[in-house]
């Protein structure tokens, strides 16, 4: 059995699904997976009056692995560095090729699909002024995205403010404060990601203004306790964590078996857009209408889900219903039902970590038979075609 070291940086969400990617593959390859919390043992050596970064040296004596997964952007310094493993093989996740050597093996987030992706969805709302919410710490990352973004707003002839997050541990400074409630109204906000979103949210509902009335706002990751837990629900861009984490893997078993693989860094692929409150603009407000939306969003895939019982959430009759969503939203309340059991399915298609089975009961179908014929009339392919097509990346040469 191999012996892979993981080196964990964070424990978010999307940091836990490239974990769980990874051990998937490692239970098909038959590996045994050791992580390694390197920002926390960095903290505990320089406590310890050691130096700040993990011992990698020592750490690979220890468990002589067959090879190496790095997560995380190298931005700090006590990420381990590419010269640190010398022969073994590494993978590095979630990391910037341009900070790599030229034939490091990489998977990586795709900061213009993610940018333009924020673009194209905020310009859909036909809005005129636009910003970009950059990450508190003056991250490559977070540039690559808001430059992208910006550059691609300005090309369609339209404003772009840039601001930055205050610091993560303090409350929000004057002059983070100061700019938002100096941005015009109404207006598209790109989020470097989730939690950039919620406390930008928050800073604007402080401040007297209304998400996404004044602001339509749209974040990165699909971060489920920012995204939920925010005063206003957050529209978010995922990405395939789960499936990076896998492709990671699949790289270093083709390096450690001496094959030819591809020194090209890959990129996460990228979900449907998960819709929320924040970019849901209406013709004009009607907070039995936000009510009923609501509803539907949250509870679309339960199986025993009718109109009558979206009527009730929003305190009206199935009538006024009919009514509202015929002439606010252009389409019928069931209809929206339908899209977002497709909404949740391409998601867990493009994951590929189900059956289909399971994805058509998880999207309150009865049966598969019934999600198959939903999900080939709204998309003109079936199931089965859509998760073959996401089922991983070539990543040989």
């Amino acid at each position: 059995m191999k012996t892979i070291l993981f080196f964990q940086h964070s424990f978010g969400e999307t940091n836990r699904d490239m974990l769980s990617g990874v051990r998937q593959y490692a239970s098909e390859a038959n590996w045994r997976i050791q992580t390694i919390q390197y920002a926390y043992a960095a903290v505990v050596r320089h406590n310890k009056k050691s130096p700040s970064r993990v011992d990698v040296p020592a750490l690979l004596d220890f468990w002589k692995p067959h090879g190496c997964i790095i997560e995380g952007q190298g931005e700090n310094d006590d990420t381990p560095k590419p010269d640190d493993f010398n022969e073994i093989p590494v993978v590095f996740l979630d990391r910037m090729p341009d900070s790599l050597p030229r034939k490091a093996l990489c998977v990586y987030s795709d900061s213009s699909s993610i940018a333009n992706t924020a673009a194209r969805e905020l310009l859909s709302l036909g809005l005129e002024n636009f910003a970009y919410v950059a990450w508190w710490k003056d991250k490559a990352w977070s540039r690559e995205r808001g430059e992208i973004f910006r550059n691609t707003i300005m090309a369609h002839g339209k404003t772009c403010r840039w601001m930055a997050l205050s610091a993560a541990d303090s409350n929000p400074s004057m002059d983070f404060s100061n700019e938002v409630k100096s941005l015009p109204s109404p207006c598209g906000v790109f989020c470097a990601n989730d939690l950039t979103a919620h406390r930008f949210i928050a800073e604007a509902i402080h401040l007297g203004r209304f998400v996404p009335e004044d602001f339509a706002v749209i974040g990165v990751d699909n971060d489920i306790e920012q995204c939920e837990g925010s005063a206003v629900s957050i529209t978010s861009i995922p990405q395939d964590c789960h499936g990076a984490g896998y492709n990671a893997a699949r790289m270093l078993d083709l390096a450690m078996s001496h094959h030819a693989a591809s020194q090209s860094p890959v990129p996460m692929v990228l979900c449907p857009i998960v819709h929320r409150a924040s970019t849901r603009i209406l013709p004009r407000k009607d907070a039995r209408l936000s009510a009923a939306l609501e509803y539907i969003r949250l509870h679309a895939c339960d199986v025993d889900i009718d109109i009558n019982v979206v009527a009730k959430a929003a305190k009206c009759s199935r009538r006024q219903i009919d009514s509202l969503f015929k002439e606010l939203v252009r389409h019928s309340a069931l209809h929206e039902v339908h899209s977002r059991r497709i909404e949740c399915a391409k998601q867990l298609l493009i994951q590929g970590t189900l059956p289909i089975s399971d994805i058509a009961t998880k999207c309150g179908y009865r049966s598969a038979s019934d999600f198959s014929r939903a999900f080939k009339r709204e998309t003109k392919t079936s199931p089965s075609q859509m998760q073959r097509q996401n089922s991983g990346q070539d990543i040989m040469a």
